[in-house]
């Protein structure tokens, strides 16, 4: 019985991972056309597909010590899928198990660089706008505070791209 439920939780992990990596492709495209409104949805996507991997998570961890206890093992709170399949003792649970965790480190192994390549386009993104933000109101290191204008040797410091003085 837990066995059944242990292998539905899974089948339901590898289908929330694919999700969360196809939104995480529209999500690279999103950044690198710069549709911002689209990415706050797909984010808000994400954020739902995240808990419910999480749920799915708890829920696979309960399975696992019910599992355990069935088959008359002191329950062990965080075991692999590998050290499940070594104590099971049909061929067919084994192989069935087997593919499902190749299935999962596979689509976990394609999100990894995925989750990268996009945390590094919204860096470069925000880069870009404090450059952006640089040239058109001056940098941020040039002093807010009041300076004495005999004090400057007839330099005029720029603000920016533009002369807010004319």
């Amino acid at each position: 019985m837990s066995f059944r439920q242990l292998m539905e939780t899974l089948e339901q992990l590898h289908l929330l991972y694919t999700e969360l990596y196809e939104l995480g492709l529209v999500k690279k495209d999103q950044v690198v056309k710069n549709q911002i409104n689209d990415l706050t949805a797909t984010i808000a996507k994400e954020s739902k597909v995240l808990k419910q991997i999480s749920e799915n998570e708890t829920v696979r961890r309960q399975t696992l010590i019910e599992l355990q206890r069935e088959m008359g093992v002191r329950p062990k709170l965080y075991i692999t899928l590998t050290e499940i399949s070594r104590m099971l003792f049909s061929v067919e649970d084994k192989q069935e198990l087997g593919g499902i965790q190749g299935k999962l480190t596979e689509i976990v192994a394609a999100l990894k660089p995925l989750n990268e390549l996009n945390q590094h386009l919204i860096q470069q993104s925000v880069a870009l706008l404090e450059f952006s933000l640089d040239l058109l109101v001056g940098s941020p290191t040039e002093e807010v505070t009041y300076q004495n204008p005999a004090m400057h040797n007839g330099k005029q410091n720029r603000n920016g791209l533009f002369d807010t003085r004319a």
